[in-house]
C-alpha cells in the first residue's frame, strides 16, 4: 500500500514539474503561420561574405516576440519587419572581414525559431530551410 502511494506522488511530482516547464515546442495552437523560409550565400569585395537567413510568415499573433533563429548550430539575432501582413525574419551570418560584426553563439541544436509568447519562451523547428544560388555583391 505504501509503495503505490510513493509511486503516485513520485508520478505527480514528475507531472507538476513538466507542466512548469518554461520551453513550449511547436503547440499546437497556430500562433503564425511559414509562408517561406530560405537562406542565401553571398560574397562582397572578397573580402567579407556570408549567409542571410530569411522567414516569411503570415497570420502572426499581436502578442509574438521574435528572439532569435539557431541556423546550422549557431545561434544568431533575427530582425523583424511587418509589411501588409506578413513578417518577415531576417538573419545574418557573416565570416571573414566582419563590416558589421553580428552578435553570435555556438549552440548544439537543430535549425529553429526562438520566440516569447504570452511570457513564456517557445521554439518553433524549421525543417524545410532551402537553399538560394549564391549572390555576389
Amino acid at each position: 500500500m505504501q509503495c503505490k502511494y510513493i509511486v503516485f506522488s513520485v508520478i505527480m511530482l514528475l507531472c507538476v514539474y513538466l507542466n512548469n516547464c518554461k520551453t513550449i515546442k511547436n503547440k499546437s495552437e497556430t500562433l503564425f503561420n511559414v509562408q517561406d523560409a530560405y537562406y542565401q550565400s553571398w560574397v562582397a569585395r572578397k573580402e567579407e561574405n556570408g549567409t542571410d537567413i530569411i522567414i516569411l510568415l503570415i497570420n502572426v499573433q499581436k502578442e509574438i516576440k521574435f528572439d532569435s533563429i539557431i541556423f546550422r548550430g549557431i545561434q544568431l539575432p533575427v530582425f523583424t519587419n511587418d509589411s501588409n501582413g506578413v513578417v518577415t525574419l531576417n538573419s545574418m551570418l557573416t565570416s571573414g572581414l566582419e563590416k558589421i560584426p553580428m552578435k553570435k553563439k555556438y549552440v548544439n541544436k537543430p535549425d529553429q525559431l526562438l520566440y516569447y509568447y504570452q511570457g513564456t519562451k517557445r521554439i518553433f523547428l524549421l525543417n524545410n530551410i532551402r537553399r538560394l544560388n549564391m549572390k555576389y555583391k
